[in-house]
């Protein structure tokens, strides 16, 4: 079983979740400054997208949910865009949320312009978060599944995508 997004959306409210929120806040802000002519797509967690919007915004930034907070209302496996038309995705724990997270990979890249950015973040089972889940204890880590960097960077390498970089926090984020 994946992660549901009320689950994290109610841990980023926890201590160690507003630490990580913090972290992945400023890791997208230092790594992505907006243009007024670029396309924006944000796809995750209402309060971590309404902090990352407020640094970024410009009048084509969208945040897709099917959450009453959305721009546009829309599932991640059809976003009614044309192809090659945004310049940016920025992804934060929405492979984590998905049942099929390379339909979701292959969906963002129809999208995304030759050049288009797409910035990922997500749980990673190889840190302190994800030690988490092999212990005893009461958590929303335990019994998930956990994309790992490498299986990110196949799919990305077969759709002929070059990493700039992977960011990683204390926590493994």
């Amino acid at each position: 079983m994946n992660f549901k997004i009320s689950e994290i959306s109610a841990w980023y409210k926890t201590a160690s979740g507003k630490i990580n929120a913090q972290l992945i806040i400023d890791t997208v802000n230092n790594a992505f400054h907006a243009s007024h002519d670029q396309n924006i797509i944000y796809i995750g967690p209402y309060s971590l997208m309404k902090e990352i919007i407020s640094k970024n915004y410009n009048f084509n930034s969208f945040y897709i949910s099917l959450d009453k907070n959305a721009d546009i209302k829309a599932k991640i496996h059809s976003l009614p865009f044309q192809e090659s038309t945004v310049n940016c995705v920025i992804l934060v724990n929405t492979l984590d949320t998905e049942e099929s997270p390379h339909a979701v990979f292959r969906e963002v890249d129809r999208i995304l312009t030759d050049d288009g950015k797409l910035i990922i973040s997500g749980f990673n089972k190889i840190s302190f978060l994800g030690l988490c889940s092999f212990l005893p204890l009461k958590s929303i880590f335990r019994h998930k599944k956990y994309i790992s960097i490498s299986r990110l960077s196949d799919w990305m390498s077969l759709l002929s995508y070059d990493v700039k970089y992977i960011f990683n926090s204390p926590s493994g984020k």
